[in-house]
């Protein structure tokens, strides 16, 4: 019981939900955070896409469990390796999104009809839609803005159209950088989308959506709500950026993308903390 309790939390993976906590930029940015009632429905939605998110982790290993299995390091993942049957997995990964779309429901009609448009991107990601390339990183921008979205739907707040399309452009660029990695590890036997890449495209996608981020962000701390003093946070974003370009052009493909990343890099994990330090500052500021 307690190995079969392991196998699912690694499957399940965890350390990926670092990605959720774009739902509590609404909460920040609508300067709700003194707001319990706010706080603990923020909560809930953090709690809901991580359950929708594990859902989703288990189906796209159900999807690539062949090509899993021919992948030196992805072998080793539960479902790909036999570990964790195929028929446990969905019912795993059907609870999960069940619970998901449960604590959806308690929030309001809204965080639900946003929580399903979630699992339906992400679940077009895992069936087909990451073999064609770029529709297989703009899928993942959009999984990034339907995460926002959820957040905002949970505490009533209109989500700011800067915020979604810097968030986009920042998760492309992100997209870009690990099938960048990827191609030069000429992993197209496990990601079929590479046979649609180049390095010189990889290259200038990578470029040109890290301009458009560092653009967009810049031109609304800015416009802000909060005044010009938001333009302080550029320097850490333009920092943390920079920094994670650094690392992946010396990425050995050990790490799993972006999180594994801020797990394990002080500079990038200091820029955050002195950017969220200095958005709490101004928020708090100005109200």
């Amino acid at each position: 019981m307690k190995n079969s309790f392991f196998v699912l939390l690694t499957s399940i993976r965890p350390r990926q939900w670092l990605k959720n906590v774009v739902v509590f930029a609404p909460l920040v940015f609508a300067t709700a955070f003194f707001d319990v009632y706010a706080v603990e429905r923020s909560i809930l939605a953090f709690i809901l896409l991580c359950l929708l998110a594990s859902g989703i982790y288990l189906i796209n290993d159900i999807c690539d469990k062949t090509e899993d299995g021919r992948h030196p390091a992805k072998r080793a993942r539960a479902i790909a390796s036999g570990q964790f049957p195929v028929k446990w997995a969905i019912g795993a990964a059907l609870t999960f999104i069940a619970l998901g779309f449960f604590l959806a429901s308690l929030l309001n009609s809204l965080t639900l009809f946003a929580a399903l448009g979630f699992v339906v991107v992400n679940i077009w990601y895992s069936y087909g839609g990451k073999c064609v390339p770029i529709l297989d990183v703009m899928l993942i921008g959009v999984s990034f803005v339907m995460r926002v979205l959820v957040g905002a739907a949970a505490i009533s707040v209109p989500a700011s159209m800067w915020l979604l399309l810097t968030l986009f452009f920042l998760a492309t660029y992100l997209g870009f950088t690990k099938r960048d990695t990827e191609f030069k590890l000429k992993d197209t036997a496990t990601r079929i989308s590479l046979t649609g890449y180049t390095a010189a495209f990889l290259d200038h996608a990578r470029s040109e959506t890290l301009i458009v981020t560092l653009a967009l962000y810049t031109l609304y701390s800015f416009s802000s709500p909060f005044g010009s003093l938001m333009a302080l946070t550029v320097p850490p974003v333009f920092f943390g950026l920079m920094r994670y370009q650094a690392i992946v052009d010396t990425d050995t493909g050990v790490n799993d993308g972006p999180s594994d990343h801020i797990y394990e890099d002080r500079q990038l994990q200091a820029a955050i903390v002195l950017w969220g330090i200095i958005v709490l500052t101004i928020v708090l500021m100005v109200k």
